[in-house]
């Protein structure tokens, strides 16, 4: 269930939350296990159209959760700043909710230059023996439903 948002006032408008998720450098993705423990860790995330990418290991626990709850979440900042005289911060940030799955074959190979590109331009020439090393990781594909941002004073 999406509710809406309790301070609508510091509510973003989608295009900026959507250009805030595509350009944070890491974002945090939250599972859930079978017995509806949370497990949550960062993940460097790229978008492409309506769905968030990220590598990681071929095993663990977000990829057990994955099979089990394909419902995940993640949560990444923007810009940061302590109001320290008004005791508040400014700051802005997006929740996203979706649908992971595992993406495979053609997907997670554009899904890795899109990575590479992200992170690391300007180095062109190191990216193809980068993606050759790939076998060896996961590409987790989330399927985008819900994006929200939210900022106060920025």
């Amino acid at each position: 269930m999406i509710r809406p948002m309790r301070l609508g006032k510091r509510a973003m408008e989608e295009e900026k939350a959507r250009k805030l998720l595509s350009e944070c450098e890491y974002a945090l993705f939250t599972t859930v296990d079978e017995e509806g423990a949370p497990h949550t860790v960062p993940v460097s995330p790229v978008v492409l159209g309506d769905t968030l990418y990220f590598h990681c290991a071929p095993a663990g626990e977000k990829l057990d959760n994955i099979r089990k709850n394909p419902q995940v979440c993640l949560c990444a900042l923007g810009r940061t700043q302590v109001l320290q005289k008004e005791m508040t911060m400014a700051y802005e940030s997006v929740v996203a909710q979706g649908k992971a799955r595992l993406a495979q074959g053609e997907e997670a190979q554009k899904a890795l230059l899109a990575i590479c590109q992200k992170y690391s331009p300007g180095y062109e020439s190191e990216w193809e023996k980068e993606i050759e090393k790939f076998p060896k990781v996961q590409v987790v594909a989330v399927d985008l439903i819900h994006i929200t941002g939210k900022s106060n004073r920025l």
